[in-house]
């Protein structure tokens, strides 16, 4: 910390006086100084302790930002009320750190919440801004959030701005404040708490409070702590979890950090079943609509020929009658509107939005069943029923001839294979299933690919394909429909393969949402040959395979990371490219290769017999779990499949 003003301008007015006034005044600044060094203790610790310990384990002058105390407080209430404490205290030494911590967006629904900040002040010059332990004024700013404006029902919505004064480097800043919110975990409540952050924690404390004799369940995980248990007088019980020095989350980010970091889970849902119960009646009850509705609906969908075509009409009837509003819903999460208000107003948050499908799409005849998707491909074991690992509801439809999920947020119809999914359908499951790759045949997630050309005097090329696809791999959700989509997802595939190719027909042999195999017939855009006379192919990598189905965080350029790569299953793809050369001289071809690691291998080989040429390549991926210190060799067998020297031919 700094010297204090006051001091350093006794020092200097002291060093003009005689020795023996100096002393005098020296043990008269003593106690000054002491008591100016004090930041004094904040929610039961104390912070210059804390500070401390902060200074004698890490680097401050590496680091962005480092969190003293970052404490959440959970409390449900016997009348059903949870209250959310949220206190957090941080040394801040960069630009980046003000930008993070010195700025709150807070929001909360005060249909139903309130929200009541306890302390923002900043510690600078050995003292608090502001003086006073009362909040200033200016500090808290109260807004309504961009994406409700022209939304007259979701007004009750607020967001606060929480901004710390007087702040300059270095500086500690706190920010402690508690959202009550009424009735919503009179059913049931659940939630986790990770201990990390990103960055370093010095004190890292979670608890939860709820009333004596309550059931509910709790899992520790990823050497998160066992938690210390202590009775509130015969009306409470309250459970607290700390760490101390707990490293910074590992970068990039992942959707679900809980997979690997260590982190709390807990719910007082009675099981999965009560939760579920729950979801569908909240869902169940809203789906109120009008006669002039239904008849809508009956107008869209009279000449729809089958179950598929009518839920394409439905979802396509509620995108143009029904802007998607981009805010999450859980401020609503047990209320939403009736699917007439929400038709009426035309528009919705995701939660309205799937209460008005529902109504629909049953009224069109399909059997309609919420569904919930794990944040992460690799899932997780649903121990602790709750929500919080799981991304946002979506829809399932079914028929006696279709099956298919609909996203309320964005209005699309898809079905993706659910290998290392972690799945529920409340109401239909009394509990969530984990897909998990091992439960399906060995080497489930493949994509075989073999195209066959022969050059044409016009300079074409034509020939035929054969795919052979299974488990995350499997098109079979682009490809399914009524329409062009399976010579569409062909396509695609044989161009993202080679360039100006084309399908025009194909004939599948198998086709569900585990394995497709297809053969198609091929051909290829005469290219322009070079100033040297020179025609190029270039195999790249298949449209849909290994590449498009690595997470979003996995980025080549980054030579390091600190997180792990979560796969859904292990991943093989073989390409397999016969040309047919004849007249044409071959001027170049892919080097022989094979790269063989700890979390898989790649491999070209190349063959000339007679006329024909035949280049494979084969990428595996044998690891589902690939620690931040194996990704360089994750990295070296991706940047060999996107590597335009293992691909490039040039024939004359």
């Amino acid at each position: 910390m700094s010297r204090h003003p006051l001091i350093a301008r006794i020092a200097a007015f002291a060093a003009l006086l005689r020795p023996a006034v100096v002393c005098a005044i020296a043990i008269c600044v003593v106690p000054l100084v002491t008591h100016a060094n004090v930041m004094g203790p904040s929610g039961g610790y104390d912070l210059d302790d804390l500070m401390a310990q902060a200074q004698e384990r890490y680097d401050l002058a590496a680091l962005d930002a480092i969190l003293l105390l970052n404490s959440l407080e959970v409390s449900i209430l016997p009348n059903g009320d949870r209250v959310t404490r949220t206190h957090q205290v941080v040394w801040i030494e960069t630009e980046i750190g003000i930008e993070e911590y010195t700025d709150h967006r807070v929001p909360w629904n005060t249909a139903n919440s309130t929200l009541n900040v306890t302390a923002l002040r900043t510690w600078r010059d050995e003292q608090w801004w502001p003086r006073e332990p009362a909040i200033s004024p200016t500090a808290v700013v109260e807004t309504m959030p961009f994406a409700l404006d022209r939304t007259d029902d979701y007004t009750t919505m607020r967001e606060a701005m929480l901004l710390h004064d007087g702040v300059e480097l270095p500086c500690v800043v706190e920010t402690a404040y508690f959202i009550v919110e009424k009735g919503t975990a009179a059913d049931g409540a659940d939630g986790l708490y990770v201990f990390a952050h990103d960055d370093p924690v010095v004190r890292s404390r979670f608890s939860l409070t709820v009333p004596a004799g309550t059931t509910f369940h709790m899992r520790s995980a990823n050497d998160a702590p066992q938690p210390e248990q202590s009775e509130g007088g015969g009306e409470s019980d309250s459970y607290v979890w700390e760490m101390s020095f707990v490293e910074r989350l590992g970068t990039p980010h992942l959707d679900d950090p809980a997979t690997y970091a260590p982190v709390v889970e807990w719910s007082t849902w009675v099981d999965w079943k009560a939760l579920g119960d729950k979801i569908t009646s909240t869902l169940d009850g809203a789906t109120l609509l009008t006669d002039a509705l239904k008849d809508s609906v009956a107008d869209r969908i009279e000449h729809e020929p089958n179950e598929a075509a009518r839920a394409r009409a439905v979802a396509d009837f509620i995108d143009e009658s029904t802007r998607s509003i981009r805010y999450s819903d859980e401020h609503w999460e047990y209320g939403p509107r009736t699917a007439s208000r929400t038709y009426e107003t035309a528009y919705g948050h995701r939660l309205d939005r799937a209460v008005l499908a529902t109504a629909l799409f049953r009224e069109a005849g399909l059997d309609v069943r919420p569904a919930y998707h794990s944040l992460s491909r690799a899932g997780f074991d649903p121990v602790i029923p709750g929500l919080s690992r799981f991304g946002s509801m979506h829809l399932r439809l079914s028929g006696d001839d279709m099956q298919t999920t609909y996203d309320p947020g964005n209005g699309t119809l898809s079905d993706p294979p659910d290998i290392g999914a972690t799945l529920w359908y409340p109401g239909l499951e009394d509990r969530p299933t984990f897909f998990a790759e091992r439960t399906l045949r060995k080497g489930s997630s493949t994509l075989e690919l073999i195209i066959t050309l022969d050059s044409e005097e016009d300079g074409h090329w034509s020939g035929s394909g054969y795919l052979d696809a299974r488990g995350i791999l499997c098109p079979h959700h682009a490809m399914v429909g009524l329409e062009r989509e399976a010579i569409g997802t062909l396509s695609r595939l044989a161009e993202s393969i080679l360039d100006g190719a084309n399908v025009e027909s194909y004939n599948p042999s198998t086709f569900h949402r585990q394995r497709v195999t297809a053969g198609f017939a091929i051909s290829v855009d005469k290219s322009e040959p070079d100033d040297q006379g020179r025609t190029a192919f270039a195999v790249g990598s298949p449209s849909g395979a290994v590449m498009d189905n690595l997470p979003g965080n996995v980025t080549l350029y980054m030579e390091r990371r600190s997180s792990p790569v979560l796969l859904a299953s292990p991943l093989t793809q073989r390409v397999q490219l016969r040309i047919k050369a004849g007249d044409h001289e071959v001027i170049r071809l892919p080097e022989a290769r094979e790269v063989t690691n700890g979390v898989g291998s790649f491999a070209v080989t190349v063959e000339e017999d007679d006329d024909w040429i035949t280049i494979e390549r084969t990428l595996k991926l044998t690891a589902t779990t690939i620690k931040p210190d194996e990704w360089p060799q994750l990295r070296a067998l991706l940047l060999e499949e996107t590597d335009a020297g293992n691909a490039a031919i040039l024939l004359k």
